[in-house]
């Protein structure tokens, strides 16, 4: 008889995955269909949606505030694979360097994003020579943000107590901070809030100076301030609130493979990264309380292989760290890690490294045929 991988944990992991994910129609932070929203919102919450829907879809002209460099001229436009609200399909480029000691963000001369489009009559942002780092990353999905935002920071936090499992495997994690608040979003978990997330995301996406973050870049310069932003806080409100209430994505086909592969996936560790779930807490956004939140994500920071390094330093982040990646809507993905580098889930598992070393060697030590069945569980996500 074949000896279960990490005996020890075998009982405890088997407890975690020995049941049926549960129905996508009957979950609750399951959305009915891919990109719609959270099941159970009010007449008032429904409406929201749809009008913030619609904002997230709209399209931005230098009269309405573009430019003068931007990435693209929608929110929809950097996330709509899928369905709306889904991932890129190719990534932006962030810079940075060390100076003096500590990190930079090079915003002196355009840092940190580089913007690849350009109004006619203005030059063309380059990546500047001081830049000692360079990060491709794909802009993840937005699905479930609501979700993510409503879980307690002590849930988060509490996943960094000391745990001899997870000591014996490697594992360690630490949380990242921005202005006092636990950072969940980002491939860094650099951004604590939907509200900071999306203000950040027209200023540096779009060139849209916004109310809480008006600036606009400039090409190899630093950015300009509008005072008071060239959109309302209402209009970007109705974007966060759109993101906030996004339902989670459905699961795929669920059979006895897919069974089989979830056991393996917390039989050889990955759980203890990717938390199958955390339950959301009392917020002032309207999520409800005590939904289970199945993005299997802790939501910390691990040290990863030395070739994933972008040597960027974000808050808590080293350039080798980055944010336990979500895994839901994983099915709808072709290219995998923050910069899409790996086009199978082999290839993503296996450039783990880091951290994840002991895990890795545990998934490697399986059969094709469970090997198989944990590819096939991650392609029902």
């Amino acid at each position: 008889m074949r000896r279960p991988v990490l005996p020890s944990l075998f009982v405890v992991c088997l407890c975690l995955a020995s049941c049926a994910p549960p129905d996508s129609a009957q979950h609750p932070a399951y959305a009915e269909e891919l990109g719609g929203p959270l099941p159970g919102l009010n007449e008032t919450q429904v409406a929201q949606f749809k009008r913030g829907k619609a904002a997230f879809a709209r399209l931005f002209t230098p009269q309405t505030g573009l430019g003068p460099i931007f990435n693209d001229n929608s929110c929809r436009a950097c996330h709509n694979h899928g369905a709306s609200g889904g991932h890129a399909e190719r990534a932006s480029t962030l810079v940075g360097a060390m100076y003096k000691g500590g990190p930079s963000l090079l915003e002196y001369v355009g840092g940190p994003m580089i913007q690849e489009r350009a109004l006619t009559g203005t030059e063309l942002e380059r990546v500047p020579r001081e830049a000692t780092s360079l990060s491709q990353r794909i802009s993840p999905p937005v699905w479930g943000s609501g979700l993510v935002e409503a879980i307690p920071a002590a849930a988060i936090l509490a996943q960094m107590r000391p745990n001899p499992t997870r000591q014996a495997l490697g594992i360690r994690g630490i949380a990242n901070w921005e202005k006092g608040l636990i950072g969940r979003f980002g491939m860094k978990a650099q951004k604590a809030t939907m509200q900071t997330m999306t203000s950040q995301a027209f200023s540096w996406q779009m060139g849209i100076a916004t109310p809480n973050q008006p600036e606009e870049p400039l090409p190899n310069a630093a950015p300009r301030r509008v005072v008071g932003g060239e959109i309302s806080q209402d209009a970007v409100d109705d974007v966060v609130t759109y993101q906030r209430y996004l339902g989670a994505p459905p699961r795929g086909e669920i059979n006895a493979q897919v069974l089989a592969g979830e056991r393996d996936f917390a039989r050889v560790g990955c759980v203890h990264c990717h938390n199958p779930t955390l339950n959301t807490g009392p917020n002032d956004f309207g999520v409800p309380a005590g939904i289970a939140v199945p993005a299997y994500s802790d939501f910390l920071l691990h040290l990863m292989d030395e070739s994933l390094a972008d040597y960027m330093q974000q808050g808590a982040a080293t350039g080798q760290m980055w944010r336990t990646a979500p895994l839901w809507g994983l099915r709808l993905r072709e290219r995998y890690l923050h910069d899409g580098r790996a086009t199978t889930l082999h290839d993503a598992i296996t450039l783990h490294g880091g951290e994840a070393q002991v895990v890795v060697k545990a998934y490697e030590d399986l059969s094709a045929r469970e090997k198989e069945a944990l590819v096939a569980f991650l392609n029902s996500l």
